[in-house]
């Protein structure tokens, strides 16, 4: 199996893009219990050290400023939430968000005034002062926040392998902007996403509420793998014509896809989906992770890892 080392390896030239001012975009997928919140906290870590490690030797060197900033958001049963930060570091707060899209720009809005409010403001960005700061908001803060549930015993019926499932999808997206001497600025961008882990559906009528985390988890997966699959698609297409890669039509129904679509519009996405696999005596659900990644991964590379 893969290491942690690899994991890095793979992800440093991508982030090195990202510095440049492109998109970039980490998926952690698998069963519950295989490793995904595991390589997504590595995978934040490393960004943020490289991030601050950038900043530093554009200081050093004197060819410009750097700002790194965040946002935090967790989808759960079709709604958004993003996670603040706060003074005590271990809390933090989480407001109710919602999305909207328009032909310049796509960003989260806060949702204070209703779904028909247009006068709101975009979700600001955290700006991070360290890497150390933005590891303590986004991993151990989100981390305290995000929805979970013992999904191996729902109102007496074995559901799932994790007594401490998330069944909410978190999205990290990091913001690196650089300003050169002259003025001239570029914002780079990178997701990185822990996907909540598909589990048997709960009876609705023993436990409605575990069944509509259930059932939004496992509906949002499938809409994002058929998308990668359709990018995929367009990206085959793109390398025999010689042509940009065409991003597919927006499922405008999936809130999932819809907060990470800039990562996947670009006409070249690039990003990395970690296949976490679960070791032992899970053959089959191990199987059917790798065998999903396999339809999807021609336009990005696809990582088996474990957290070992």
């Amino acid at each position: 199996m893969h290491t942690d080392n690899d994991v890095q390896s793979e992800m440093l030239p991508f982030l090195d893009g990202a510095f440049d001012g492109q998109t970039f975009f980490m998926f952690a997928y698998g069963e519950t219990d295989s490793g995904k919140t595991y390589n997504t906290t590595q995978s934040t870590e490393l960004t943020l050290n490289r991030a601050f490690a950038y900043q530093k030797d554009l200081h050093d060197r004197r060819s410009g400023t750097v700002q790194i900033s965040a946002q935090c958001i967790e989808l759960y049963k079709s709604k958004a939430y993003a996670i603040m930060p706060s003074p005590n570091k271990s809390q933090g707060t989480r407001q109710e968000i919602t999305y909207r899209e328009n032909t310049n720009s796509k960003e989260w809005y806060a949702c204070e005034g209703g779904e028909n409010d247009h006068n709101r403001a975009p979700l600001e960005h955290i700006t991070l002062s360290s890497a150390k700061m933005g590891a303590a908001w986004l991993i151990t803060t989100a981390g305290n926040l995000r929805n979970k549930r013992n999904m191996r015993i729902l109102k007496g019926n074995t559901v799932g392998q994790n007594d401490k499932s998330s069944r909410g999808h978190l999205i990290v997206k990091i913001l690196v902007t650089t300003t050169s001497p002259s003025g001239d600025s570029t914002e780079g961008s990178i997701y990185l996403v822990d996907l909540a882990g598909n589990e048997a559906m709960p009876n609705p009528n023993k436990d409605p509420d575990a069944y509509l985390e259930s059932k939004f988890v496992a509906t949002t997966l499938s809409t994002l793998m058929t998308t990668l699959g359709e990018v995929r698609m367009s990206a085959r297409k793109a390398l025999r014509t010689d042509k940009p890669c065409v991003p597919p039509k927006l499922p405008r129904e999936c809130l999932l896809v819809k907060a990470i679509w800039p990562a996947l519009c670009p006409t070249d996405p690039r990003g990395l989906i970690f296949g976490t696999i679960f070791q032992a005596g899970h053959t089959k659900a191990n199987e059917s992770t790798l065998n999903t990644l396999e339809s999807v991964s021609l336009s990005f590379f696809v990582l088996p890892v474990n957290a070992s």
